[in-house]
């Protein structure tokens, strides 16, 4: 079991395993409760963002090639030209 300690302002600071074991984020929120005298903190779904628009990235990597063959062969070109 771990501890924290009420601050001024009434603030804790929850424990980095229990950040890491919820998968807590800053900014995320809590609900709070109490229960036969026990204080219950349960996070709140996040809103899912939405979707990235990948369109505007079209077109980005055509000097590469166009298929897999000629991406993978230009960039093993690039990294033969590097100084080792």
């Amino acid at each position: 079991m771990q501890t924290v300690q009420l601050r001024d302002r009434r603030q804790i600071t929850l424990p980095p395993k229990i950040v890491a074991e919820c998968n807590l984020q800053v900014d995320d929120e809590l609900s709070i409760r109490v229960r036969d005298g026990v204080i219950e903190l349960t996070p709140i779904a996040r809103k899912l963002q939405a979707p990235v628009d990948v369109s505007q990235y079209l077109g980005a990597v055509k000097c590469y090639g166009s298929t897999p063959e000629e991406m993978d062969a230009y960039i093993r070109a690039e990294r033969d030209s590097w100084d080792r």
